[in-house]
C-alpha cells in the first residue's frame, strides 16, 4: 500500500499545518511521503513529478480537496483513493467520509471503506473576461453565499474554524443586493431576481449546514436550492431555518436535482467553488465530469 500526503499549509489560515502534527505519528506507520503543497506551484505540475500512490491523503479544505481531485482528472490517475482530512474551514468531504480526528483516520485505513463520488465540471466566465474551467465536488455558490465567503476575514476562519463563517454571513445579510439571474437545465427554466442560489454535491456547507439536504454525492445529480428575492429581515428570520435545514418550504425556495448541464446567465454576481471565492460572474455552466474514489469511515459516507 503506497500512501502520499498532500498538506496545505494555508489552508485554513494555517490550520491545516497545526492538524498534521498530531497525525504525523501516524502517517509515519504508513510510511507515507509528505509533500508540502505552494500556492505558487500548480498541482497539476506536482503530478507530474509524482510516482502516483494508492491514497492520497489531503490536509486542507475543500479547495485543496478540489485541486487534488482536478489534478487527478486532468493527469488521468482516477484510479488512487482520495482521503479528505480536515485541516480547513468547511471541509464538507471530510465530513461526508467521516474523517475529522487522528482517530477517524487510523479506523478509516483500518476499515478500507471506499465509496465512489461524483464529480462535476464548472465553466465560469467572469465579469472582467477571464474564463476558468474548474472542477468541484462539494459545492458551487451564487449570490449571498458567495457573498459571505468573500466577506469572512481570514483570521475569524483561523480562530474559529467552520463558525467563523458566520460573520461574513451576516455582513452578507446587510450587503446583499438581489439580482437578475437565468437558469435553464433540463426541463426547467427560471429568470428573475434571486437571493442566492446554491448547488450541492453533499448535503453541507460551512461545515455541517443542510443547505442542500436531499443530496447524495454518489447520485450522478446536482443539487440547487435557488431562492428568489428576499430583503434583509426576510433573510435574517429564515437563518435559523437553513441552519436547522428546514428551509425547502419557504415560498422562495426552488429545489431541483439535475443530472444534465445547468446555463445560470448573471447580472455580475458573486461566485464561488468549494469555499474559494472566485469573483462576479456573468455566466457559469455546470455538468457531470467523471467519478473518483474516496476513503470512509464505517456507517459515514
Amino acid at each position: 500500500m503506497k500512501v502520499l500526503t498532500l498538506l496545505n499549509p494555508l489552508a485554513g489560515s494555517g490550520r491545516a499545518l497545526r492538524i498534521f502534527k498530531r497525525i504525523r505519528k501516524f502517517l509515519s506507520s504508513l510510511n507515507s511521503k509528505i509533500v508540502i503543497l505552494k500556492p505558487s506551484k500548480p498541482i497539476k505540475k506536482v503530478f507530474s513529478k509524482l510516482d502516483i500512490p494508492d491514497y492520497f491523503v489531503v490536509i486542507g479544505g475543500d479547495g485543496t480537496v478540489r485541486s487534488v481531485i482536478e489534478a487527478m482528472i486532468y493527469c488521468n490517475h482516477v484510479d488512487s483513493i482520495i482521503v479528505p482530512y480536515l485541516g480547513g474551514s468547511g471541509g464538507e468531504l471530510s465530513h461526508y467520509a467521516g474523517i475529522l480526528t487522528p482517530k477517524d483516520l487510523e479506523i478509516a485505513f483500518s476499515a478500507g471503506i471506499m465509496r465512489k463520488i461524483d464529480v462535476f465540471k464548472a465553466s465560469v466566465r467572469l465579469s472582467n473576461g477571464e474564463e476558468k474551467e474548474l472542477v468541484f465536488a462539494a459545492n458551487l455558490q451564487i449570490g449571498h453565499f458567495a457573498l459571505g465567503i468573500k466577506e469572512t476575514p481570514a483570521f475569524f476562519k483561523r480562530l474559529f474554524g467552520s463558525v467563523g463563517y458566520m460573520h461574513g454571513v451576516l455582513k452578507a445579510v446587510i450587503k446583499r443586493v438581489n439580482k437578475d439571474a437565468r437558469v435553464q437545465a433540463e426541463n426547467f427554466f427560471f429568470s428573475g431576481k434571486i437571493y442566492t442560489i446554491h448547488f450541492g454535491n453533499v448535503s453541507t456547507t460551512r461545515g455541517g449546514v443542510p443547505v442542500a439536504p436531499l443530496a447524495r454525492p454518489n447520485d450522478g445529480k446536482i443539487d440547487m436550492m435557488l431562492a428568489k428575492a428576499i430583503g434583509r429581515i426576510e433573510a435574517l428570520k429564515t437563518l435559523p431555518r437553513v441552519l436547522r435545514g428546514e428551509h425547502l418550504s419557504h415560498p422562495a425556495v426552488v429545489y431541483k436535482q439535475f443530472s444534465g448541464r445547468v446555463v445560470i446567465e448573471l447580472e455580475n454576481d458573486h461566485v464561488a467553488i468549494d469555499g474559494e471565492y472566485l469573483g462576479l460572474a456573468k455566466k457559469v455552466e455546470i455538468e457531470f465530469l467523471n467519478k473518483v474514489k474516496i476513503l470512509c469511515r464505517p456507517n459515514k459516507g
